[in-house]
C-alpha cells in the first residue's frame, strides 16, 4: 500500500508539473500560445528550416482601432473580441501552423513549410472571415477588422528578431495604408531593413 501510495503521489506530482508547464506556455484569456512559448517555438522552426532548406513564413496581425472598442464598449467586450478572434484562428489554421498572442491585441502566426505567397493567401482568407464575422451579435454597431504583416525567412543567417521586425514593418505598412489588409515584406540581406512589397485588401 505504501508503494502504491508513493506511486500515486509521484503520478499526481508529474501531472501537476505538466499542467503548470502548459499554463506557463498558454495565454490565460485566449488559450493560444503565449509569447514565451513563441520564443521557444520559432527559433526551433527557423533552425529546422535552415537545416533542411524548407520555407518558413510568419505573420503579425493587429486588431484595427481596438482601443476604440475598449473605450466605448469596455474592456470586458474587448476581451470577448480577443477570444472570438483567437477561436477563428484556432478553427481556420492548419494543425501544423502555430498561433500565439504576442501582446495586447497583437498576434503572431508561424507557417512552417510555407512559401510567402501561400501565407499571404491564408492571411487574406483570415482577414475576410474576421471582417465578415457577425460581430453585432456581441454588441450593436460592433465591427472588427484586422491588419496583417507577412514576412518570409529569406536568409539562413536571419535571426528571430529580424524576422519579427520584418513582419512588424509590414504590419505598420498595412496600418498606414488603410488597415484591413495584408502587406508582405522581405529582407534583402540579413542586416537590411524590410521592404514592403505590396498590400492586398
Amino acid at each position: 500500500k505504501t508503494t502504491e501510495s508513493l506511486a500515486e503521489a509521484i503520478h499526481q506530482k508529474e501531472q501537476l508539473l505538466k499542467q503548470l508547464e502548459s499554463e506557463n506556455r498558454r495565454d490565460a484569456l485566449t488559450l493560444l500560445a503565449n509569447r514565451r512559448h513563441l520564443n521557444e517555438f520559432l527559433p526551433r522552426e527557423m533552425e529546422r528550416a535552415r537545416r533542411y532548406g524548407h520555407p518558413l513564413t510568419i505573420a503579425m496581425l493587429d486588431i484595427d482601432h481596438f482601443k476604440k472598442v475598449n473605450d466605448t464598449l469596455g474592456h470586458a467586450m474587448g476581451d470577448q473580441v480577443l477570444c472570438v478572434l483567437a477561436n477563428i484562428l484556432i478553427t481556420e489554421l492548419r494543425t501544423t501552423d502555430f498561433a500565439a498572442r504576442y501582446g495586447g491585441e497583437e498576434f503572431v502566426i508561424v507557417f512552417p513549410e510555407t512559401i510567402v505567397g501561400d501565407a499571404v493567401s491564408a492571411c487574406d482568407k483570415l482577414r475576410t472571415l474576421i471582417a465578415l464575422h457577425p460581430w453585432p451579435r456581441l454588441a450593436r454597431n460592433l465591427n472588427v477588422t484586422v491588419s496583417f504583416g507577412v514576412a518570409p525567412m529569406a536568409h539562413p543567417d536571419q535571426t528571430m528578431a529580424q524576422l519579427l521586425a520584418g513582419a512588424d514593418r509590414a504590419l505598420y505598412q498595412a496600418k498606414s495604408s488603410g488597415r484591413n489588409r495584408v502587406c508582405e515584406a522581405r529582407l534583402d540581406a540579413p542586416d537590411t531593413e524590410s521592404i514592403a512589397l505590396g498590400c492586398a485588401n
